[in-house]
């Protein structure tokens, strides 16, 4: 065997071993594409984020959304819940999320009322980036997709107007 197709070969072992022992997914998911706000344009809040799902039901007992704004979001199999101290009690579970950015929901939009300002950016227009994976029943991210857009937003402590 030559040296170019045994390193071939051995690229080729490698690689499917890795996707097989890892779970991650090499392909681009296409199901979700958002409506609002257009990719990179300039907007005010409240931001209406929205989007439209293929092939996912979701609903207030079984699989949401969850949207994550200027945040990385949760690793595969990980709950959002596992965000907040684990003695918060139920009903406190949404606020703090909130207050840390990120949102459940079972429906295809959302309204964030606020959007502070990128901490470190000094900049009069800065650039927001939401992540959108999807929970399944029990709270838990159940695959590597995931969605992205980025808007922008005059700050509001660095001399811009909403």
């Amino acid at each position: 065997m030559t040296r170019s197709r045994t390193a071939l070969l051995a690229a080729t072992a490698t690689a499917v071993s890795i996707t097989g022992c890892s779970g991650l997914e090499f392909r681009q998911d296409r199901r979700l594409s958002f409506t609002s706000p257009k990719a990179d344009a300039l907007t005010t809040v409240p931001v209406k984020l929205s989007w439209s799902m293929k092939d996912y039901a979701t609903g207030p007992d079984s699989a949401q959304y969850a949207v994550f704004v200027d945040t990385a979001p949760i690793k595969v199999g990980q709950t959002v819940r596992s965000l907040v101290p684990p003695n918060t009690a139920a009903g406190s579970v949404e606020p703090l999320l909130n207050a840390k950015n990120i949102y459940r929901t079972p429906a295809t939009s959302i309204i964030l009322k606020s959007i502070p300002d990128i901490a470190y950016d000094t900049d009069k227009r800065q650039r927001h980036t939401v992540t959108i994976v999807l929970l399944d029943a029990s709270g838990k991210r159940e695959s590597e997709s995931a969605w992205t857009r980025s808007f922008d937003l005059h700050a509001i402590n660095n001399g811009g107007t909403s």
